[in-house]
């Protein structure tokens, strides 16, 4: 009955190793079943945030849907009150039906972290709930920006992403409905503007200029 959608699931690997093919299949399939599993929930947008979305009734894209691998290790065993949450690495897993449509439904990302462990044993034994809630909403601003940053990056994401403006929102529903086929799962609506999603290595050097930032 909570409000929040996540996917939990635990396994454990020597601190040199990491999530081979097996996981990364895995978590992709969770991730898949949980969007399934509240889908219904998602498309009411009538109850929930404004900001919240996750298919665009407009172009039928859908919002990126992000995952994440986070290892427990210990560099200092002195160290119990810092999280030391960084990124394992500056590259993200990825699966994709196709690979050229970052608004489709079936490409999800899997980016990989670090956490303290030592941190996660004392915080929640300790059941202090200002610690974990803090640690909650300073982890989920991380994981964001490092998110945003990875797309504003096109050399790493492979997507370069351009924001079309429109004179309304009608002129825009009618360029969608008539460039439908080359738009799809390429684009997202955001009021009346498109923001639209090449694959990097195809677009000439003068459209990498008209990159859009996400904020």
């Amino acid at each position: 009955n909570s409000n929040i959608f996540y996917i939990g699931d635990s396994k454990y690997y020597k601190p040199s190793n990491k999530a081979g093919k097996s996981s990364q299949f895995k978590q992709f399939t969770y991730a898949k079943n949980v969007i399934q599993f509240n889908i219904d929930i998602l498309n009411q947008t009538e109850i929930l945030p404004k900001n919240l979305r996750y298919r665009d009734e407009v172009t039928e894209g859908y919002n990126i849907s992000p995952n994440f691998f986070v290892y427990g290790y210990i560099d200092d065993y002195r160290v119990f009150e810092d999280p030391l949450l960084m990124p394992r690495n500056d590259s993200f897993i990825k699966s994709a039906h196709f690979p050229d449509r970052l608004f489709d439904r079936d490409t999800l990302f899997i980016q990989e972290y670090k956490l303290n462990f030592l941190f996660v044993l004392k915080t929640y034994t300790a059941a202090n709930s200002l610690s974990i809630d803090g640690f909650r909403l300073s982890a989920k601003k991380q994981f964001r920006n490092e998110f945003i940053k990875f797309f504003n990056t096109p050399e790493k994401s492979k997507f370069l992403v351009i924001k079309k403006v429109f004179q309304t929102e009608e002129v825009l529903r009618q360029y969608v409905d008539s460039h439908f086929k080359a738009l799809n799962g390429r684009c997202i609506s955001v009021g009346n503007s498109l923001l639209i999603a090449k694959a990097y290595d195809s677009v000439s050097s003068e459209d990498r200029e008209k990159q859009f930032i996400f904020s």
